[in-house]
């Protein structure tokens, strides 16, 4: 039987609506996502961080009376991890690559309402899409210096907040909730450092800013005390509790088709 690993940020919105199930765990952690305030989702891997937060997005996004939602994913910041060797402005080249992913958020939530996103890139010249996504991908293959010098550096997170606001407006939403998916993951320290900064700057009357992170290894800084900046939300099923045969039970029948139940089955 072929391996795979199917990653919950691959799935089409349809499969993550149809997939997530209705454990008291999932519903909570959604509850507080879309709620006020900052929050950081906490559990290891493989919990369910990622599909709850794509599962919030899409609810949020197909209701009129939820919160703005954004989501983006910032797993691959492993790429930008040797720049710090041979970069001396690798932070702020971070700190660029981590707005552009919120900017490209907001583009993402556009077309996934099938709404022309000029209004956006009309908004201000930085707002370019095209732009943002190639300091992106150059930034993760650790070049894209020229993009940085002439664009990049002028990202802050004001520009965010502008583009949230922006959104907010137009779609008739009072606050908005920024799903901010594998945020802080076990590698280099300055970036985890660094991420939290722009957590902390996030945080306003009408945004709330929402974290996946990992328990025990999360560096957060001496600028941000997670335990006054953000509720903390554990997602972690143990493995005694009364509903966890019921909750895996309903992730097979959900996620796995007759015929490869049937062939794990006759493994096992």
């Amino acid at each position: 039987m072929a391996e795979f690993e199917e990653r919950a940020d691959q799935l089409s919105l349809e499969t993550i609506e149809a997939t997530l199930v209705d454990g008291a765990i999932f519903k909570r952690a959604h509850q507080k996502l879309l709620g006020p305030g900052a929050k950081l989702l906490v559990g290891p891997r493989g919990t369910g961080k990622t599909h709850v937060m794509r599962h919030t997005y899409v609810g949020a996004m197909r209701s009129a009376n939820a919160p703005l939602a954004l989501y983006a994913n910032f797993s691959r910041y492993l790429n930008l991890e040797p720049l710090l060797k041979k970069s001396p402005d690798a932070l702020q080249r971070f700190h660029s690559w981590v707005v552009a992913k919120l900017l490209l958020s907001a583009f993402d939530f556009l077309r996934d309402k099938r709404e022309d996103p000029i209004m956006l890139s009309q908004h201000n010249p930085l707002f370019d899409e095209s732009k943002l996504q190639v300091l992106v991908s150059l930034l993760e293959r650790g070049s894209g210096s020229d993009q940085y010098a002439e664009f990049g550096k002028d990202l802050t997170v004001g520009h965010v907040i502008d583009a949230v606001g922006l959104l907010c407006k137009k779609f008739s939403r009072k606050r908005a909730i920024l799903l901010l998916d594998d945020a802080a993951l076990s590698l280099a320290d300055q970036y985890l450092i660094a991420f939290f900064d722009v957590y902390r700057l996030l945080k306003t009357e009408t945004i709330s800013p929402k974290a996946s992170v990992y328990p025990g290894s999360t560096q957060y800084g001496p600028t941000f005390h997670a335990s006054h900046e953000a509720e903390e939300v554990p997602l972690w099923l143990c493995v005694e509790d009364a509903d966890y045969l019921k909750i895996m039970g309903d992730i097979a029948s959900r996620r796995l088709s007759v015929e490869d139940t049937s062939v794990r089955l006759r493994i096992e």
